[in-house]
């Protein structure tokens, strides 16, 4: 199994081809034109430049990752009310999916007694009530020590 991050370039050429065919030319976040120079290499002059360009390939890359998470959100088993789940638990329910799909490679009868994803949108609630009460406690500490 190879990391992620082996992967991305091929994710994302793949995404660039297949939904921006209208667009030839969008560069690669990871061609060789997308190189970011190296402080000695940069002059006062193409500063500006180089940081536009440097902002431009990151709002590609983080495009090309909002892209895979709608591409894989469209394969999940989810409801029109469902659709906009946080990346978290997107990743969350893929897991779940992929596993349930080899319950029933390994056994047909999984099926019938399936309860993969009865507890998914519980648990999803639960944790982001938990995820308020730590920001709740966190800004009556911040409000207390800023009346100090």
């Amino acid at each position: 199994i190879y990391p992620i991050s082996y992967h991305l370039p091929l994710l994302c050429d793949y995404l660039a081809e297949a939904k921006d065919e209208k667009k030839p030319n969008r560069i690669s976040p990871f061609s060789p034109e997308a190189r970011v120079p190296l402080p000695s290499e940069i002059d006062e002059n193409s500063y500006g430049t180089t940081v536009w360009k440097r902002n431009e390939r990151e709002r590609l890359r983080v495009r090309c990752v909002n892209d895979g998470y709608e591409r894989l959100r469209d394969h999940l088993p989810l409801t029109e009310n469902d659709r906009r789940i946080s990346k978290v638990d997107t990743l969350r329910l893929a897991i779940r999916y992929i596993r349930h799909l080899d319950a029933l490679l390994q056994n047909y009868d999984h099926w019938t007694k399936c309860d993969c994803f009865q507890t998914f949108q519980t648990e999803s609630e639960e944790r982001a009530e938990r995820l308020r009460r730590i920001d709740r406690r966190k800004r009556a500490s911040d409000d207390m020590s800023s009346t100090l």
